[in-house]
Order: structure tokens, then sequence, then C-alpha cells
């Protein structure tokens, strides 16, 4: 099967390969993770698709390798000066840890004052938006939590006070967060970001 160069000529690449195995879209999605969303379009030859996916499809169906063309071709992919930027905005984030709430205002300060500062859009917009749905769920727990265990008679479990478990479980996953995204960041796979919603 030969090489090409660009998306609308691999979406009947794809096509082939699949019937050959006699897969379904939604068993190609099924199989190498891609989103059936995405593939449709790409079978129809439309957008352009990220390295990451290339090389999903490529592997699953046994494609030749992608070209450098290709690689290079998505707007949306990410280059080594991206990573650096995406981690620099997402350790900053780690002040949630010590100083919630004014973390954001770092963030927000580093990516708007800097002029020069071209961190994927779509994706610091999700880096961002996750942090402020963090903040919302820390607030709504702090409100929430003095109410419940009012109502429930029980302040404390042990020694250590009911609040301040749920104020470490949420700095926890949010620990967590920050070490997902950097393994992300670093593999250029975000797209488990897609449905996060742009709160900015």
């Amino acid at each position: 099967m030969p090489e090409t160069n660009s998306p609308s000529s691999l979406g009947p690449q794809v096509v082939q390969a699949r019937k050959a195995k006699a897969w379904s879209q939604e068993d190609l999605a099924e199989h190498s993770g891609i989103s059936l969303r995405t593939i449709q379009r790409l079978e129809r030859g439309q957008g352009n698709p990220r390295p990451y996916t290339l090389r999903q499809l490529r592997q699953v169906l046994e494609l030749p390798e992608a070209t450098p063309q290709e690689i290079t071709s998505d707007p949306e992919g990410l280059s080594d000066a991206d990573r650096v930027r995406l981690h620099q905005l997402n350790l900053l984030s780690g002040l949630a840890l010590l100083l919630p709430g004014l973390h954001l205002i770092a963030v927000w300060l580093l990516w708007r004052r800097r002029q020069n500062y071209s961190v994927p859009t779509s994706w610091g917009r999700k880096l961002f938006s996750v942090q402020l749905l963090w903040l919302v769920a820390l607030l709504v727990a702090m409100l929430l939590t003095p109410i419940i265990t009012s109502l429930v008679g029980q302040v404390s479990i042990g020694k250590v006070s009911v609040f301040f478990l749920v104020y470490l479980n949420l700095l926890l996953a949010n620990l967590v967060m920050l070490i997902r995204h950097g393994i992300h960041i670093e593999r250029g796979r975000l797209q488990y970001l897609e449905k996060v919603p742009n709160l900015i």
C-alpha cells in the first residue's frame, strides 16, 4: 500500500485496511482507542489528524510509517517547545497544593502577560479549566462538609476532623491530576482533555 503525504489521501487507505480486517468503524475505534468521530472524519478526508492518531491507526491497521511531512503537518501536534510551556503551566498549577485559588491567578498572569508565550491555545485553556473546576469542587465541598457533619452528628473520624480529611483528599486528587497531565504532556497525548469544557 503506497505512502501518502496528506490526510485526504490517507482516508482511502484507512477504509481499505479496515475492510480488509472486516472491521466496522466502531471496531476500529475500539482497537485503536481513537474516537469514532475522528475516524469518520479521517475516512472522509477532513481535518488534520494528530501525530498520535496517525501512529495508532498505522499500528493497528499495519499501514506504512508516516512521512516527516505528515508528522509535522498537524497544527495541534505538540512540539518540544509546546511541551516545555505546557509543563510550566502544569507545574505552576501545583501552587494549588499551597495556595488554592491563587494558583489560578499565577497561571493566568503567566499565560496572558507574555505575548510570545505560544502555548497551544486549546490545551492551555483545557488545563486552566480543569483547575477552575477543581477550585469550584473545593469550595462546594468546604461549604457542604460542615453542614453534612452537623446533620449526621459526626465532625471527626478518630482525632481527625472530617473537614480536614475532605480538604486533604481534594488536594491529593489535584496532585494526581497534575502528575497525569505531566505524563500526557510529555507523551503529546492530551486528547483525554477534549471533553473538558472551555471555561475561559
